[in-house]
């Protein structure tokens, strides 16, 4: 699928490589990605291009926010990333949108390549952010300001707050 866009194979590689001057390179093959998982998933056309633009500038924001916080993935965290991926999918509830999405790929193989290249972007973020989330939580125990589902709150609102912060931070050009 990534490789009938024209230049997909190449995207993705584009769109892991620091932030020039505050511009981030967002791919045409991400935002298409994510805009038919939305459309799979029940939005309408509309609605799936602006989610899928959205999300695609969240995750490259916040990538580009794990790396320049030292934040990296090695090629066996994402072996062993994909290989628990296929195994949670296997007993997925929504396993037919999970298929259905790997049905725009040429087969199953190209599917897997294509989330290991997205994973580099994926799994730094997810480090960046279980490492903010500890440093939110600490803070939170020291100043004995909240617990449970009452922290589970706020960090969802400071998450949402920094989020929006890196967005803010960068031009986007599509490309």
């Amino acid at each position: 699928y990534a490789d009938k866009i024209d230049g997909g194979d190449k995207a993705i590689e584009k769109s892991l490589k620091p932030a020039v001057d505050g511009r981030i390179v967002l791919p045409q093959t991400e935002i298409d990605m994510a805009a038919d998982f939305y459309l799979i998933s029940g939005y309408g056309e509309k609605e799936a291009k602006e989610l899928a633009l959205e999300y695609v500038k969240e995750v490259n924001a916040l990538y580009q926010e794990a790396i320049a916080n030292n934040y990296t993935v090695t090629d066996q965290e994402i072996e062993e990333f994909l290989e628990e991926q296929k195994r949670q999918y296997e007993q997925a509830e929504n396993k037919e949108e999970v298929y259905a999405f790997m049905g725009r790929f040429e087969n199953e193989q190209e599917y897997w390549e294509f989330q290991a290249e997205i994973y580099k972007k994926d799994l730094p973020i997810q480090k960046y952010n279980a490492a903010r989330e500890r440093e939110f939580m600490e803070e939170q125990i020291s100043d004995g300001s909240a617990d449970g589902l009452e922290f589970q709150e706020k960090w969802e609102d400071e998450f949402n707050k920094q989020r929006a912060e890196a967005v803010e931070k960068y031009e986007f050009v599509v490309e």
